[in-house]
């Protein structure tokens, strides 16, 4: 298999594994989201019973039938909390699942990024260099002109002899400024 193969194979496998995760991503987190519903209507249904039981708890004017409302809301609290527990456990699915297609696909944009490394022919990573050399040698050159000019400066200052007083001085800080 060529480098060019190679590339295009990773860039598909890349691509196919992406819109699969795109795709399925929200069947998934759909399918939390109804067992969260379901889960808030077993909820529901608990905190209503419980409402019924403390009001016949306060209607009870018997010691026993009145212990028994209260062991009746005290069921129906902690099969309240199982059911707020499920709900935390289907969140941290949820985020679970999120945080692994994330990692899924940061591997693959690795795994794309290296092999099109790869494939980069070498005559085109060695002209990358000099384009980089180049930049480099623009900049002295500069400085060079710079320095060129600010001799010129101080040899007009020199054969001038300091003529001009404050107005010589103002004018050379104007051109060094520049």
């Amino acid at each position: 298999m060529t480098s060019s193969e190679s590339s295009i194979s990773a860039t598909a496998t890349y691509v196919e594994n992406y819109l699969e995760c795109v795709e399925s991503l929200p069947d998934d987190m759909q399918r939390n989201i109804s067992q969260m519903r379901e889960l808030d209507l077993h909820y529901s249904e608990r905190l209503r019973e419980i409402e019924r039981l403390i009001n016949n708890y306060f209607k009870e004017k018997e010691p026993t039938a009145r212990r028994k409302c209260l062991i009746q809301i005290q069921r129906r609290l902690v099969k309240s909390q199982e059911y707020g527990d499920d709900k935390l456990q289907v969140v941290g699915n949820m985020i679970d699942l999120v945080d692994t297609r994330t990692r899924q696909i940061e591997v693959d944009v690795e795994n794309l990024d290296t092999c099109r490394n790869e494939d980069i022919p070498p005559l085109l990573k060695s002209e990358a260099q000099p384009v980089i050399l180049e930049e480099h040698h623009t900049k002295p050159p500069e400085k060079t002109k710079r320095n060129r000019r600010q001799r010129n400066h101080d040899k007009h200052e020199r054969d001038s002899g300091g003529r001009g007083g404050s107005s010589g001085a103002g004018g050379s800080e104007s051109r060094q400024t520049c």
